[in-house]
């Protein structure tokens, strides 16, 4: 009989102990990573309805200063009121009072979800029903398919749907800048709520803008008009009589005039150039999804397939504008003239002069950025000859293409 290696019965019992506090330690573990992972789970939960309750309460102060028919000053505070004691029902619990229509209601909702094609034709169609308002189903679309586009799974599904609304809306459209600019239809509605709702957004226009805003802020006490026709309206007479004289046809008044206007057209071009060193150092922070959705829109434009050789060069250059447009038309110059409702500062008051010249900054850097594509108006060349040394195309043209280039 060959002989066996007998283990003592001791150290079994020691491998036995061993395993059962491994056991023990594991079981531990599984329930604490169980229990964050519910934390995790409510703290999201609360996050997502945090972000719906303030995108409503937005909603209804831009109704209110844009006297939209269901918002008055009668009748906005008892909405607010209601939106704040609005009792949240679980989705589940509502599509189970749905009966039989359940499994319909889910297909559908999964339909558009994953479909970013029937999504982006559906608001389409929308648009032209006098029916349905155009606002609230985009409005509805964006909350309740999307979710405020707060998870990243929903902002590929929205960067997908704006995509297809590229081709669906843009380029079917005999002029495509004019439906942008408008901003009423499906494409630059959801742009305009996916570029406000979007995180990253938030945090590259605070990057560049905050500082330039406050030193504006701290400096509100002349307007800087663009327009030099302007500039002595903003005094009272006497004033007025006091700082250039009674004669504004005398050689003195238009003296002092100069003055004051070189005076003005300086400080508004270092402000400018705040603005614009800021933009450029925080080029780095700028969203990776509205990146890939300007190539799309300007891949989409410039489609070569399409065009004759005498209009490659026009819609590459038409293409530039549109992009440009959507950047800092639609994104750059609504941040800098409110950039209280985008959180790039809190609790800082905004006078209405401060107001004001941010507005004409707002203006002088989206002239900039269309000076290669548009002739500015006249009283803009005189800001025009000072960014010269910066680029005639501004920012938009060197940095942001540069950017996008690169991915």
């Amino acid at each position: 009989m060959n002989e066996v290696d007998i283990v003592p019965s001791d150290d079994i019992w020691s491998l036995c102990e061993r395993l059962r506090v491994e056991k023990l330690l594991i079981s531990s573990e599984v329930s604490c990573l169980q229990q964050l992972h519910d934390e995790i789970y409510r703290k999201f939960l609360q996050l997502g309805l945090q972000s719906w309750n303030s995108k409503q309460h937005q909603l209804l102060l831009q109704r209110l200063v844009s006297s939209h028919s269901c918002v008055s000053q009668d009748n906005c505070c008892a909405l607010s009121a209601q939106l704040n004691s609005a009792e949240v029902e679980e989705a589940y619990s509502f599509l189970r009072r749905l009966g039989h229509h359940h499994s319909l209601f889910a297909k559908c909702l999964s339909l558009l979800f994953s479909s970013p094609l029937c999504t982006a034709e559906l608001l389409h169609a929308v648009g032209p029903n006098q029916e349905i308002s155009s606002d609230e189903s985009i409005h509805a679309v964006f909350g309740l398919l999307y979710g405020n586009c707060v998870f990243p799974t929903d902002e590929k599904a929205v960067l997908e749907t704006l995509s297809c609304l590229i081709r669906v809306q843009l380029l079917s459209h005999s002029n495509p800048r004019l439906i942008i600019r408008k901003g009423t239809a499906a494409f630059p509605r959801l742009y305009k709520l996916y570029s406000e709702s979007l995180y990253a957004v938030k945090i590259f226009l605070t990057a560049a803008l905050h500082d330039s805003v406050m030193l504006v802020l701290c400096q509100d006490e002349v307007f800087l008009d663009i327009d030099p026709t302007k500039s002595p309206l903003r005094f009272p007479s006497a004033d007025r009589v006091r700082r250039f004289g009674d004669d504004p046809t005398s050689a003195q008044y238009h003296k002092k005039m100069a003055v004051h206007r070189k005076l003005i057209v300086e400080r508004l071009v270092l402000l400018t150039h705040s603005f614009i060193k800021g933009i450029c150092d925080a080029i780095s922070c700028f969203p990776l999804g509205l990146i890939w959705l300007v190539q799309q829109l300007n891949s989409a434009l410039t489609d070569i397939k399409r065009l004759s050789a005498n209009e490659v060069a026009t819609f590459i250059s038409f293409a530039g504008l549109i992009c440009t447009d959507l950047i800092v038309t639609n994104l750059l110059c609504p941040a800098i003239i409110n950039p209280e409702t985008i959180g790039i500062i809190s609790d800082t008051p905004i006078s209405h002069i401060a107001r004001f010249n941010l507005m004409q900054i707002g203006q002088i850097i989206q002239t900039l950025a269309l000076s290669r594509h548009e002739t500015p108006q006249p009283h803009f060349q005189v800001f025009i000859s000072h960014f010269k040394d910066v680029c005639r195309g501004m920012f938009f043209p060197s940095c942001f293409l540069e950017l996008i280039q690169r991915h």
